[in-house]
């Protein structure tokens, strides 16, 4: 019998792919969902991930349906014969991989596909993903198809481009006594920096990108491909960590800067008088709202939104969208302002036919602007990834801040791969700053997935009958998206980021429930008006005004993490579990103070309360550090007095 799990933990009650623990000889990995995770030395991460991958004229990914698995599984060797099939629009096709670890340490992975339709295709084909701890700034020697080794580097900060070309092969060294190497074959291999989509690796993968996609695959088209991993031995002794169970918090650190967090407006209708009172409540920064100068009627769009903004009390972010005749757009809006007087706190401008903001529009906004208000900050950047930033970027010269957006599924839906990806946002803050000449970075908006296809090559794919929206995902109601949420606020505020917007006020995309969830309720399982997670998460984060971060290392932050905030004497840790397995760990704490401690799946349970229960307040003397049992996909809240 299937096992149910509660909806409270990632908005369905069926069960996660099976994991299974594997070795090949002093290699341990995880296999999950057709794929091979975290190959490590000891507890030195190899690969990330070894995965194939079918990906339409749009760049979609197709799912596989697992046919037939079979499985031979010793202690320090195994095969896994598997058969997929990928359905996905016109894409119909088949493969089998066969799955290798023996003794000798050697892993082995090989394709066999066959297209049972004609479609088109952008990628087909075995991808290696490198962990970016192990990785970055190291250096790489890559063996390209002529025989022909150069040696390169993995980057620091993030590339725009291939850092790595034409690779048969490549090996790189993880410490004096452990080196590694991969061998390609069955087409031409290249590598792009992941963290350009906020992908916590570099990826290796096939075909080259300047080969002209997509592709057309005719019926009865065969493609065959490996990948081999050899990795000298290496002595534990060489490569072990410190505990695995015990966080590390500077309560000595002066403190970071808190970042402005704002919400985005919901493009559902009007707010009701409770959900406004609910928004008021969580003390936020700013209110993100959109306007197309170019649309006819744009003007009663941002009339009610400024309507809006006065019943929230909170300053607008305007995102202003133009097209090639934007002077005139701009001096409409600079007119409507000036008779509206409403409360802006930052302008971000974007062009329809620009991926990037271009210096034109930037410099004539900024100079008609600040005869409006000579305060008022002018910003731009990019509505979509950072990639398009990092390939096309806008001269820092003609904003007052660059700008972003993030979500953790252009590339991966699993809740793996989704935890992983705070690492790689901090990344896109550090490299923004080092491209822009420091001005600040403004990360916009921050959602659970896509709000639309940026790089499509034709008309995006229709809903199907019955689903959610493309743009929603059922885990924002969820535990698991609060706790991803806090990831990112760790990870955003503690790299630096200046501010950031996270999801729409209400709705699929939001902080509660709303009538906009009514006809989806038999798939987002929500109970109607209520409150998600996430909005006790922000209410948390959001309490203590004049508050700064105090950096906080967990040793494993893809299974548990932590968020440290202080102001004067008051000290609150929220520690979050990402797993659906009960975590143990412990925490060090400020000598001889008092805490309290409440788990934020009571909050989730009582779902019409904007009040926490059950504090438990003890008295610490002595003690230094603090055991802890957290629950999956829990968070505890810590106050320390």
């Amino acid at each position: 019998m299937e096992k149910i799990v509660p909806v409270s933990y990632y908005g369905s009650d069926k069960p996660l792919p099976e994991v299974l623990q594997l070795r090949a000889g002093h290699l341990s990995m995880l296999y999950e969902n057709g794929a091979l995770r975290y190959i490590k030395a000891d507890d030195k991460e190899i690969v990330r991930m070894i995965h194939p991958a079918v990906r339409d004229h749009n760049w979609e990914t197709a799912s596989p349906e697992i046919i037939s698995e079979q499985m031979n599984i010793g202690e320090d060797h195994f095969e896994i014969l598997l058969t997929c099939r990928y359905i996905h629009g016109r894409i119909d096709f088949t493969a089998t991989y066969t799955i290798t670890g023996n003794p000798d340490g050697r892993v082995v992975f090989r394709m066999k596909g066959e297209a049972l339709s004609s479609f088109s295709k952008n990628r087909i084909g075995l991808c290696v993903l490198h962990p970016l701890k192990e990785c970055v700034d190291k250096e790489c020697h890559v063996t390209d198809h002529s025989g022909e080794t150069k040696l390169t580097r993995f980057p620091w900060h993030i590339s725009p481009y291939q850092p790595m070309k034409n690779i048969a092969s490549m090996r790189w060294q993880l410490s004096d006594n452990c080196r590694a190497q991969l061998n390609f074959s069955g087409d031409v291999f290249e590598m792009e920096d992941h963290r350009n989509w906020t992908d916590a690796s570099f990826k290796t993968y096939s075909t080259p990108l300047e080969i002209p996609f997509p592709v057309l695959v005719e019926k009865g088209k065969k493609m065959e491909q490996q990948v081999e991993l050899l990795v000298d031995y290496c002595h534990s002794s060489d490569l072990k960590t410190g505990s695995k169970k015990q966080a590390t918090i500077d309560f000595k650190h002066p403190g970071l800067p808190f970042p402005k967090i704002g919400v985005s407006r919901t493009i559902e209708g009007s707010l009701t008088k409770e959900q406004q009172f609910l928004i008021r409540e969580l003390n936020l920064d700013h209110y993100r709202a959109d306007i197309q100068l170019y649309n006819l009627g744009w003007n009663k769009e941002f009339n009610d939104t400024v309507e809006e903004v006065k019943s929230l009390n909170l300053p607008l972010e305007l995102v202003v969208h133009v097209s090639k005749d934007f002077k005139h757009e701009l001096l409409d809006l600079a007119r409507i302002i000036k008779e509206s007087n409403p409360r802006i706190s930052h302008i971000i401008l974007f062009h329809k036919d620009h991926k990037t903001t271009p210096g034109d529009v930037s410099v004539f906004a900024r100079e008609l602007l600040s005869s409006v208000d000579p305060g008022l900050k002018i910003g731009g950047g990019t509505n979509v990834y950072f990639a398009e930033l990092n390939r096309e970027r806008p001269n820092p010269s003609t904003l007052d801040f660059v700008c972003y957006s993030v979500n953790p599924q252009v590339h991966a839906v699993d809740n793996r791969s989704i935890v992983e990806t705070p690492e790689a946002q901090a990344w896109t803050v550090q490299s923004a700053k080092e491209y822009f000449n420091g001005i600040p970075v403004f990360v916009t908006p921050v959602t659970l997935k896509p709000r639309f296809n940026a790089n499509a090559t034709s008309d995006e794919s229709v809903t199907s009958p019955g689903q959610i929206p493309e743009k929603y995902d059922v885990r924002q109601m969820s535990l698991f998206g609060a706790t991803w949420t806090l990831g990112c606020i760790k990870a955003l505020a503690e790299a630096g980021a200046s501010s950031f917007t996270l999801f729409e006020t209400v709705g699929l995309g939001g902080l509660m429930d709303s009538h906009q969830v009514d006809p989806y309720r038999h798939i987002f399982r929500t109970e109607k008006n209520s409150l998600y997670p996430v909005y006790h998460i922000l209410k948390q984060v959001l309490e203590l005004k004049n508050r700064h971060f105090i950096p906080a290392i967990s040793p494993e932050p893809l299974k548990w993490n932590l968020l440290v905030m202080q102001i004067n004497n008051r000290t609150k840790i929220i520690v979050f579990n990402f797993t659906d397995k009960l975590v143990k760990l412990q925490i060090p704490i400020p000598e001889g103070r008092l805490y309290s401690k409440y788990g934020l799946d009571r909050i989730f349970n009582d779902i019409n309360s904007t009040h926490y229960s059950n504090e438990t307040c003890i008295s610490i003397n002595t003690r230094k550090k603090i055991d802890l049992e957290i629950e999956p996909f829990e968070g505890l809240v810590i106050n320390f007095a």
